[in-house]
């Protein structure tokens, strides 16, 4: 439901901070900032650069404020990095979980293959198949599935899987990371072929948490330097 943007008056009169919330590559970017104009269908913020790339790469931002009766979701229009503003439009409620993740999730630089063994809790069968990497935490992971490998209605939440992760180390030599897991979300997607993305909650033990904390760790590091070195360029020209 579209929100009256009386309520960024409201902001606005009180000069209160605004929470943005938003993912690049999987990690959350949150500046806060201010309201410096409303008009009449859009709202002028004033803003760190580095969350003006995300809002312009997402086309949106999750927005929060004591004044605003929910967490807004707002849509990009423009922005300026040296003036450091960004305006957005058709601001309405949101019911995502933006920002509920306890665990950073990052994007892998380049494909990551795996190999998956899905155990059906119905039919007690194990089929295993290759896929790739969507994105990945030390708890969770998602991956892509070639649907002319698999039969999707043979998949169900719940079901067991074991996953064997060919992670690239800081040599570019890959590590051989296995994990236990469970089926915990299923959906179709099209990512050049038809695909199924499978979400699963892993278990994994003292040595894959390591090698698991450390490319996590490095993909964030790699990521937030992309933004600063995205911006510097939006800067210069």
């Amino acid at each position: 439901m579209p929100l009256p943007l009386l309520y960024f008056q409201r902001v606005l009169n009180h000069n209160g901070d605004i929470k943005f919330i938003n993912t690049y590559k999987g990690v959350p970017i949150s500046y806060p900032g201010k309201v410096v104009e409303v008009g009449v269908a859009s709202v002028r913020f004033n803003i760190h650069p580095n969350q003006i790339l995300c809002i312009r790469a997402e086309g949106f931002s999750h927005i929060s404020n004591p004044d605003l009766p929910v967490i807004v979701k707002g849509t990009y229009l423009s922005s300026d990095f040296s003036g450091q503003t960004v305006l957005m439009t058709s601001f309405e409620g949101s019911h995502d979980t933006i920002g509920a993740r306890n665990l950073i999730r990052v994007n892998p630089r380049e494909a990551v293959e795996l190999i998956i063994s899905i155990q059906s809790g119905k039919e007690h069968e194990i089929r295993t198949v290759r896929g790739t990497l969507v994105d990945i935490s030390i708890r969770g992971a998602a991956l892509f599935l070639n649907m002319s490998l698999i039969n999707l209605p043979s998949i169900s939440r719940g079901d067991s899987a074991d996953v064997v992760l060919f992670l690239p180390d800081n040599q570019q030599q890959e590590l051989q990371v296995s994990l236990k897991g469970i089926v915990r979300n299923i959906s179709q997607t099209f990512m050049g072929k038809k695909a199924v993305r499978i979400g699963l909650q892993t278990y994994p033990d003292r040595s894959a948490e390591t090698a698991l904390a450390r490319y996590v760790a490095q993909r964030q590091n790699d990521i937030l330097k992309e933004i600063r070195e995205k911006v510097e360029l939006e800067l210069r020209y």
